[in-house]
């Protein structure tokens, strides 16, 4: 069952979202501290049955996890004691949040979720349960105004599957990928070389 509290597991973009939040709250003189970041189905299942099957006020409608389970998700609380769950403090990190682009829980019609902010620039939960994510804007450095932008761990999984995918179609039946190419499709940058390099080496 995971549940983590790291901003680490979030998108980078996400992550540099939600530190900016906790930069910019700060700045309010508002303590947030971050509850929630990425979920297992495990987990999210657990949330699920909280006032269903289980003691508890109910916390999701989702029996399984989204936003909160692709890293684009996290939920936070006032860091002061006793005063965790305030609603005035819960409103004006909100208002800071959207300001930072983020989508806030707090402006859902149908199911209000003041500590929840989430990046999904319009994903539908199915889309993003199908491994869809948003497109991401760079992150701003702190050199000068530099930009960079760093991929996820889900990210280059990802990229370095499908290449090894494609690599394996070409080495099985590389007269076809040839032709399919040739007629078609422009044969991807990487793959072209790799291509070269065993003709070469023949």
């Amino acid at each position: 069952m995971i549940n983590s509290r790291n901003i680490n597991d979030l998108q980078p973009y996400v992550k540099y979202l939600a530190q900016k939040l906790i930069d910019k709250a700060e700045e309010q003189g508002l303590k947030v501290l971050i509850t929630s970041t990425l979920r297992d189905k495990e987990y999210q299942a657990y949330l699920y049955a909280q006032g269903r099957t289980r003691a508890g006020q109910i916390v999701t409608n989702l029996k399984t996890p989204t936003a909160h389970g692709s890293g684009l998700a996290f939920d936070i609380c006032q860091n002061i004691k006793g005063k965790e769950w305030d609603i005035d403090f819960f409103n004006k990190v909100g208002k800071i949040g959207v300001t930072l682009g983020l989508e806030w829980g707090g402006n859902w019609k149908i199911f209000v979720d003041r500590p929840h902010f989430q990046y999904v620039q319009g994903l539908t939960n199915t889309q993003i349960r199908a491994g869809m994510l948003p497109k991401f804007p760079k992150i701003p450095t702190g050199g000068g105004g530099a930009m960079k932008i760093e991929k996820s761990w889900q990210q280059e999984t990802g990229e370095e599957a499908i290449k090894q995918l494609s690599l394996k179609k070409f080495i099985n039946n590389s007269e076809d990928w040839l032709a399919k190419d040739l007629e078609k499709e422009t044969v991807p940058l990487w793959l072209f070389f790799e291509m070269f390099n065993r003709f070469l080496n023949q």
